[in-house]
């Protein structure tokens, strides 16, 4: 099988973490070359390190997303000739962690089915309640395997010479990531997922993005990659992704190292990814002898977690109000702070504004761990 993975990177201070390394030297058995494109810019010691895996690296500006650099790929960077003589590609990017597991079988189980595309995860049809389509059932396209019958149909120019450079990152997901499958499909080809493969189990009656439950994908589906982005602590599905790391720890020879090494750097760097920074939050902790969460809501108890996680201990979630010790909450006003102390504000941006002017008034700034809201 001779198989080209295609892959795309990016990142807002040019750096390359060790994970895309971990990555792309994990596949090299099943992948026998790699072109990487680049949006936007790499810095030269990190585009020195992926010279280990190919010479073929194009660094392009960042317009339309992966979208965008796909359809580069095809029309301008590699020849036609060239990616029609594989028998499969790959298109990947730098959006998850992995394989935290061996991909062998994965490989396998699609070498064996009547299938001309494949990818890990399958998101489903979402309905509204008048029965109208919001989104298409569709192949998720952080991974997406191309075989050859498809390749080299005359539908799969037309696909890429027909889009546009998406604009936002709703627009890629519309008219690359769901289009893709309904294109595809609507011509004839066969598209599967994983999940797909194992119908039935864990997640056979959910509605919303399957990376939502990344804790039953890995243990039930033998998914090997864990998406980066629900890894902040402002996640929905915060204590799902702590379940599913805790379980690649302990089932799996992952070195979750560097899951944490890109994590913390991420968190540091104010782009947008979190308003808590992991490594903040780990100096303000061993830099005070209690610690009070302030907020028992989505943000207190992913910190929680998080807590539970580091084997860390707190005191107490404190509330401004409707104390429940049940729940290990307490009023403000009932606590002695000390000097010592510190309080995290896990807090949205609007209660935020609310309490830290009165936290102020009672405590010094250094006793405080705020997001970066400000």
């Amino acid at each position: 099988m001779n198989r080209l993975g295609i892959v795309v990177l990016y990142d807002a201070e040019g750096i390359l973490d060790r994970y895309v390394e971990a990555l792309l030297s994990s596949l090299q058995d099943e992948i026998q070359e790699y072109v990487i494109l680049i949006n936007g810019y790499l810095e030269d010691e990190s585009v020195g390190r992926l010279k280990r895996y190919t010479t073929k690296i194009y660094i392009r500006e960042n317009l339309g997303f992966d979208a965008g650099a796909y359809k580069d790929a095809f029309l301008k960077f590699i020849p036609r000739n060239i990616w029609k003589s594989y028998d499969e590609i790959v298109l990947m990017n730098d959006t998850f962690f992995g394989p935290v597991i061996s991909m062998k079988e994965v490989w396998k189980l699609f070498e064996s089915d009547h299938v001309d595309f494949w990818g890990i995860t399958r998101h489903p049809r979402q309905k509204l309640s008048d029965g109208s389509i919001v989104v298409e059932s569709h192949i998720q396209s952080y991974f997406l395997v191309i075989k050859s019958r498809l390749i080299t149909s005359r539908y799969f120019l037309e696909f890429w010479e027909r889009l546009s450079y998406p604009l936002t990152y709703q627009e890629a997901v519309r008219n690359f990531e769901i289009e893709f499958s309904v294109f595809f499909e609507s011509k004839g080809f066969c598209g599967k997922s994983l999940m797909d493969l194992k119908e039935g189990i864990a997640l056979g009656e959910k509605t919303e993005n399957p990376c939502f439950y990344s804790y039953e994908l890995l243990k039930e589906y033998q998914v090997p990659f864990l998406k980066k982005k629900f890894l902040n602590l402002e996640s929905p599905i915060y204590a799902n992704m702590m379940d599913a790391l805790e379980y690649i720890e302990k089932k799996t020879d992952y070195n979750t190292k560097l899951i944490w090494e890109s994590l913390f750097r991420l968190s540091k760097e104010k782009r947008n990814w979190s308003v808590f920074s992991y490594e903040k939050l780990e100096k303000f902790y061993l830099g005070h002898t209690r610690i009070y969460i302030y907020g028992a809501g989505k943000y207190g108890k992913n910190l929680q977690r998080y807590f539970q996680y580091r084997r860390w201990d707190y005191e107490c979630f404190l509330v401004s109000e409707h104390a429940d010790e049940f729940s290990n909450c307490v009023n403000f006003k009932d606590v002695n702070i000390t000097l010592v102390d510190g309080i995290i504000l896990a807090l949205g941006r609007k209660a935020f504004e609310e309490v830290y002017p009165v936290l102020r008034r009672e405590v010094s700034e250094a006793q405080l761990m705020i997001p970066d809201y400000m």
